[in-house]
């Protein structure tokens, strides 16, 4: 018989996270703000504290969404080796790979913030290292979770999709920046205007 690990990682939608994240960032901020204000330059104080509170806030929501568990233990093995294994079994049921891609979407989802704030606090961060660092962090978890034995288990799929997510919030990250770059010559006086 076939049966597939169903973990829901929410109790409820993601936006339930959502007054947990603003929360942290709203703590973060003015402390990180206050701390770079020292130096003087207020707009790169400004930039950093945004992604000091917001790497803050990435990584307590995504202690928070991984790490507790409710959960009976399955009596599963709680390692996944296999890249995409509960895919793979779940595919030829349509219910159960709606579950399992809904997973994956949120295994993205939920780091493209920490890949992000790591761009913004480096800009010249290269997406090999955010993706790493991502990557890093996940198994981390995955370790934790593994060892746990909660009812939770370690997946290399999820490690895969925390990777990608992170690399997705370098992309965010380095268009932010971009746009923030553009925005701020068009507002920079010319020099011929001044004259």
């Amino acid at each position: 018989m076939h049966r597939t690990r169903v973990y829901p990682m929410w109790t409820g939608p993601m936006a339930q996270l959502t007054p947990f994240a603003l929360l942290a960032f709203a703590a973060a901020f003015p402390v990180s703000l206050a701390w770079h204000a020292r130096r003087g330059r207020m707009g790169w104080a400004v930039r950093i504290a945004i992604a000091d509170a917001l790497l803050v806030a990435s990584v307590l929501v995504i202690l928070r969404a991984t790490l507790p568990s409710d959960q009976p233990a399955s009596g599963l093995d709680p390692w996944t080796w296999m890249p995409f294994e509960d895919l793979i079994r779940a595919w030829p049921f349509e219910r159960s790979r709606a579950v399992i891609l809904g997973q994956m979407a949120q295994n993205v989802v939920l780091f493209v913030p920490f890949g992000m704030a790591l761009v913004l606090r480096e800009r010249r961060a290269p997406l090999w290292r955010v993706a790493l660092v991502s990557a890093a962090f996940s198994v981390g978890i995955e370790a934790t979770q593994g060892l746990a034995g909660n009812g939770r288990a370690a997946d290399i799929t999820d490690v895969l999709m925390n990777a990608l997510g992170g690399a997705c919030g370098w992309a965010l990250g380095r268009l932010l920046l971009a746009g923030l770059a553009n925005w701020s010559r068009a507002r920079a006086p010319r020099v011929s205007d001044a004259r």
